[in-house]
């Protein structure tokens, strides 16, 4: 086994404060050709948890089943780039559960009505 040596543990620290302000995350995502997607803990990596979220995603919301919905557009006509939202919204209550964005490749996965735009107050079904 590897021994962490004091200045690699001191850089990792201040890595883990950097990656606590999603801000700065994503500006690296930007700026860097390196992806998040194998980092692990030695169980799971980012990829793996990010597709388990998304699988429990489906199934809850499959179990919403009328109230349930799917866009790749917002109300102002511009498109989801790459990406889709998945919620759920009660007639009168608004919505109890929206802003999941998975990407495009999942779209199959959520068995969910589609609507023809994502509103925060309004959803319009196709």
């Amino acid at each position: 086994m590897t021994k962490l040596t004091e200045q690699q543990y001191a850089t990792m620290q201040q890595a883990h404060a950097l990656f606590s302000d999603p801000e700065l995350v994503l500006e690296f995502k930007k700026r860097s050709q390196l992806s998040m997607k194998p980092i692990s803990d030695g169980h799971h990596s980012f990829s793996d948890l990010y597709n388990h979220r998304m699988k429990l995603s489906a199934v809850i919301f499959a179990l919403a089943g009328k109230y349930a919905w799917k866009s790749h557009q917002h109300a102002d006509g511009t498109m989801l780039d790459g990406d889709f939202n998945v919620g759920v919204s009660i007639p009168g209550k608004g919505i109890l559960c929206g802003g999941s964005w998975y990407l495009v490749c999942y779209w199959v996965e959520f068995i969910v009505n589609r609507c023809l735009h994502f509103e925060s107050h309004m959803i319009l079904y196709a």
